[in-house]
């Protein structure tokens, strides 16, 4: 069998399986989970400034970290069981619920779709992005922050498969 033939047979296999998830018990607790999670869609944080079509100006900044600053977050990190990811988005939280005056930050995360190995082997992209609602308030230290990140992640990633454009259907989110 060609590559052409191999891809196209994992592409079908993919299609399948999407379909029987849309059918599973699955998908129906996901939909709950979504449905009660986004009863009130959070406010937008950030207003659009420039028209639609028009071009967006952007540009780059880099962050460089001393190595014993980079040392001591490794140390952070394993001391209170959470990951890179998770302070970075607790810093996030911090920087947004101040600078906007507000108690929640809410963001898309991109997800890797390819819940099988051999999804994992076909070419192209599988990629979804699963809608982070944090509401924390102003009251937790940066630890219990972070820890309380992690645990609403892992929440979330129990339902990551179910699709975006669904999650907006569901809640009214346009």
């Amino acid at each position: 069998m060609d590559g052409a033939r191999i891809c196209q047979a994992a592409y079908q296999d993919f299609i399948q399986n999407d379909q029987t998830y849309l059918e599973s018990e699955r998908f129906v607790k996901a939909k709950r989970y979504w449905q009660e999670k986004y009863s009130q869609v959070p406010k937008p944080l950030l207003k659009r400034r420039y028209a639609e079509g028009k071009t967006i100006p952007s540009q780059r900044s880099t962050l460089c970290l001393k190595r014993a600053f980079y040392n001591q977050l490794i140390e952070f990190y394993k001391e209170n069981k959470v990951s890179t990811f998770h302070v970075i988005l607790g810093a996030l939280y911090c920087y947004f619920v101040r600078a906007c005056n507000r108690e929640d930050f809410a963001i898309g995360l991109p997800t890797l779709n390819r819940s099988r190995a051999a999804f994992k082997q076909t070419v192209g992209m599988f990629v979804g992005v699963n809608p982070a609602w944090f509401r924390f308030g102003t009251d937790l230290n940066f630890v219990k922050r972070v820890q309380s990140i992690s645990k609403e992640l892992q929440r979330d990633y129990r339902h990551q498969r179910f699709p975006i454009g669904e999650i907006n259907r569901q809640t009214q989110c346009h």
